[in-house]
C-alpha cells in the first residue's frame, strides 16, 4: 500500500528544499564555469556538484526528513552516522554520469526536467534509505514509529 503521509513528506522535501536549490545550484555553476556545454566545462560542473552540493544536500536531506518524522537530534545524528556515507557513495555511482551528460549535452531550459525525472528515482532510494530502520534512529512520536513499520516489514 502506499504510504501516503510519507509521499508527502518527500513532495514537501521536493517541492521546499531540492527543487528551489537546484534551480540556482545550476545557476551558481554556469556562473562559475560558463553554460557552453563543453566536456570540460561539463567535467567541473560534475567535479562540482559532486564534491559540494552532493554531500551538503544529502546532509539536508537527512536532517529535514528527520525533522519532517519528528526525530529527536541524537537519533538524527545516529540515522545520518549510519547511513550517511553507503548513500553517498551510491550518489556517486549514479549521478556523475547523469550530470556528466546533463552539463555536456543539455541545454539551460531542459537541466532541472531531465535531473527532476532521474531524481524520481532516486528519491525512491532516498526514502528507502530514510525509513529502512526505526531502531538505529527512534521516532519521538508513535506516528513517526509506525511510518517505518510498512518498511520494516517488507524486509
Amino acid at each position: 500500500p502506499i504510504d501516503w503521509l510519507r509521499t508527502a513528506k518527500m513532495l514537501t522535501i521536493g517541492a521546499t528544499l531540492t527543487g528551489p536549490t537546484l534551480h540556482c545550484w545550476y545557476k551558481v555553476l554556469d556562473r562559475a564555469f560558463g553554460s557552453i556545454g563543453t566536456t570540460a566545462t561539463a567535467i567541473k560542473k560534475m567535479a562540482a556538484d559532486q564534491l559540494l552540493f552532493a554531500p551538503l544536500t544529502l546532509a539536508a536531506f537527512f536532517g529535514y526528513k528527520a525533522l519532517l518524522d519528528q526525530r529527536t537530534a541524537d537519533a538524527t545524528l545516529t540515522l545520518m552516522a549510519k547511513d550517511f556515507v553507503p548513500t553517498l557513495q551510491t550518489n556517486w555511482m549514479v549521478w556523475p554520469i547523469a550530470n556528466a551528460i546533463n552539463f555536456r549535452f543539455l541545454p539551460d531550459t531542459l537541466r532541472v526536467p531531465y535531473v527532476a525525472t532521474l531524481g524520481f528515482f532516486w528519491n525512491v532510494y532516498l526514502c528507502m534509505m530514510a525509513n529502512r530502520s526505526s531502531t538505529a534512529a527512534p521516532a519521538t512520536s508513535p506516528s513517526a514509529q509506525q511510518q517505518d513499520a510498512p518498511v520494516k516489514a517488507a524486509r
